[in-house]
């Protein structure tokens, strides 16, 4: 499978390079967990997936708790079956 690159924006306003390691679909939602290149290491970080006013795909963050908390378990039970 060919990685996915795309370019995304810290804190700071400093370009940044991330690799897409897989998507996530929960209740209808589209979620991408990818690697942020921060130089010496790798941020992983989890976006929702949502249609901008084109129909073109864009992220945003995950902003509600529930929701947070929905998707960081998806992701841990994502890691135990790799590992396993």
């Amino acid at each position: 499978m060919d990685e996915e690159y795309f370019v995304v924006y810290d804190e700071d306003g400093i370009e940044r390079n991330a690799r897409i390691l897989w998507g996530l679909d929960i209740d209808d939602n589209e979620y991408i967990v990818y690697a942020v290149d921060m130089g010496e290491e790798e941020a992983i970080m989890a976006s929702k997936v949502v249609l901008d006013q084109f129909g073109e795909k864009d992220l945003i963050d995950i902003e509600d708790e529930e929701e947070k908390q929905i998707v960081s378990e998806a992701i841990r039970n994502a890691l135990e079956e790799e590992l396993e």
